[in-house]
This record gives structure tokens, sequence and C-alpha cells, in this order.
């Protein structure tokens, strides 16, 4: 089987991977061309290449972050409406109310979550989890191996030897996570920066606008129009920006 590597960092990827979890640059896979595809007869994952999109997708993480936050609102609405049916059900198994009553509400709250659905369908192809989220993840599973392996010290069923040996390949893994995490921190520690400058360069841009209104360039109407759009670029800069500080702060 073929190693892939991640053009960017030059690391070694699995081939399911949709972002390089070293650097965070998002990866395509695709098949090359080849007219005499039928005289060759190679492995599939011989064929695969790698073209790397961005060294780090900006635009892909800040589509995750700024809706999240919308996503996770209609997956709260999602889940108070299926209980309220769940409670409905159970209120007709227990005789409490009749199934011709509840049936109306039923379809109803069926209707509203199916709206959620549609509207839900805007995020489809955006991930739940950044590529830095899963190899936090990663970390804490390996921290939690190292616990657990240390509390095996006192079990005869394991040789000292053994569990050094378990021990030392899990230090390994988590060191290995480490530096990978460190990597990925430093290019989110420069697009924090980034951003902070871009809120910085928003909220004069709003100043501006009623400096213009102040002065007479801008009607009310246009100023209130241009400032709840400028509002609404900062408010999701700024969430963007608390959500990173929570991620660096892992």
């Amino acid at each position: 089987m073929a190693t892939l590597t991640c053009t960017s960092c030059e690391r070694e990827i699995k081939n399911n991977w949709k972002y390089c979890r070293f650097c965070g640059a998002a990866i395509q896979y695709l098949s090359p061309k080849n007219e005499d595809s039928e005289k060759i007869n190679i492995e599939e994952d011989q064929q695969a290449m790698v073209k790397q999109v961005d060294p780090f997708d900006k635009k892909r993480y800040y589509k995750t972050l700024s809706t999240r936050s919308q996503r996770l609102e209609l997956a709260k609405k999602r889940i108070t409406l299926k209980n309220e049916v769940s409670a409905l059900l159970e209120q007709i198994q227990t005789g409490l109310i009749s199934r011709e009553y509840a049936s109306p509400k039923i379809k109803e709250i069926s209707a509203k979550v199916e709206e959620i659905n549609t509207e839900d369908k805007i995020f489809d192809g955006i991930p739940n989890k950044l590529p830095v989220e899963i190899l936090n993840d990663e970390l804490d599973a390996a921290e939690n191996r190292i616990r657990k392996l240390d509390n095996l010290k006192s079990d005869p069923s394991i040789t000292k030897e053994t569990l050094q040996e378990a021990k030392r390949q899990g230090k390994e893994v988590m060191e290995m996570l480490k530096s990978q995490q460190s990597m990925i921190f430093g290019h989110l520690r420069k697009w924090k920066s980034e951003i902070e400058e871009e809120l910085k360069e928003k909220r004069k841009e709003l100043e501006m606008l009623y400096i213009k209104l102040q002065t007479g360039e801008l009607v009310t109407d246009v100023y209130e129009e241009r400032k709840e759009a400028k509002a609404k670029e900062i408010q999701i800069h700024d969430n963007v920006n608390n959500m990173l500080e929570v991620i660096l702060s892992n």
C-alpha cells in the first residue's frame, strides 16, 4: 500500500483524512487520468494522488466555527421537540390523553422538526469538528491510556517488562500528538492575531458609519442597514475569536 504524504508539512497521512491532523491543511484525493489504464494493473492506493488545497484552510475553519452556534441551537430545538413527542406518546400509553388528542400535536411538532432538518441542510459539507479538535481528543485518549497503565502496576498477570514497554509506546504516541498539536496551535495563534486585527478594523468602520450619520453623509435608513450588517460581522468574528481561545487553552 502506497504511503500518502501531506504536501504542506510532508508528514505521513491516512487515506481517509479530510484534513492533515498535523498542520490542518485540507486534502483532496484524486485518481490520475491514464489513457493506457487497461494495460496497467496496480493497486488503487498506489494510483492515489494527494492535492493540497491550502497549507492552512482558514475558510474551512472559519465556516465551522462561525456556524457552530447556529448548528448547536438547531440541535437543541430538535431534541426539545423530540422530547415533546416522547412525552405525548408516554401519556397516551399511560392513558392520560387519547391518541386522537395527541395526533394533531405530534403532527405539528413533526412538521417543526422537518423545518429544522431543512434549515440544517445549509450546513452540509461543513465538518462538526476541526482537525485540531480531533487531535485534542486523541491526545486526551493517549493520556487516559497512560493513567490506566499506571493503575496496572500491581496487577500480577502483567510482567514489569511488558508494562514498561506498553508505557513506553504510549508515551511515544503522546509525544508525537503533542508535537502535532504544537504545530497546528502555531497556525491557530497566528490566525487568532489576524482575526483580532480584523475586529479592530471592523469596529473602526462601525464608528466611521456613525460619524457619517452625524455629518449628514448618510441618511438614517442607510446607516441603520449598514450598522446592522457590520455589527453582525463583528459578532461572528468575536464568536470565532472566543472559540479559538477555548481551543488554544486546551
